[in-house]
């Protein structure tokens, strides 16, 4: 990482920095709502926050907000990565949210609109976007891939893979997980 001068107006330095995937990743479920008051998180870590102070919640609340969806969602975090560790764990879960809210709503947004997105709401979500490499600038949200996007349907290299499955109770659910092939 390296640091430059001060953005002028903010409290932030401008950096560069090189990004990379790792195999360590939390699992997020999620299901729709019955109803559509309110998101509800869980988890298996305590201490971790369940109110709007969560990335997975701000996400929530921002993709309602860019698309006017009104769907809400029970939603588990299965926290692996260490809570404020600086491994981008609540960054990726914040990505895995819009991407799932994107497709709980039947793909509205593109994947660059969710991209451009997530930077209101953390520098290195956009990142999460990425085929797991990407060279940072700005605050670290400006990202240039160091490969091809990553796409969907591609198994190979490194990833940040999303499972969208239908249980036999008709309820879907969205799992994320980091790993290296």
């Amino acid at each position: 990482m390296k640091f430059s001068q001060q953005h002028p107006g903010l409290r932030f330095m401008s950096l560069k920095n090189n990004i990379y995937v790792v195999s360590l990743g939390d699992t997020v479920k999620f299901s729709l709502s019955p109803t559509k008051t309110k998101d509800r998180l869980s988890t298996n870590v305590p201490g971790v926050p369940l109110d709007e102070r969560n990335l997975i919640i701000k996400a929530l609340n921002l993709y309602r907000k860019k698309t006017g969806t009104d769907n809400f969602f029970w939603i588990h975090l299965d926290k692996k990565v260490p809570t404020g560790a600086g491994l981008g764990g609540g960054s990726s879960n914040a990505a895995t949210a819009l991407w799932a809210a994107n497709q709980f709503s039947g793909c509205i947004a593109s994947e660059d609109d969710l991209q451009e997105w997530s930077a209101e709401i953390g520098s290195d979500i956009p990142f999460f976007f990425s085929h797991g490499a990407a060279y940072c600038t700005g605050r670290g949200e400006l990202g240039i891939n160091k490969k091809k996007r990553w796409d969907h349907k591609s198994h190979e290299g490194l990833k940040n893979q999303h499972y969208y499955s239908s249980t036999n109770t008709g309820i879907s659910s969205v799992k994320s997980a980091m790993s290296r092939k």
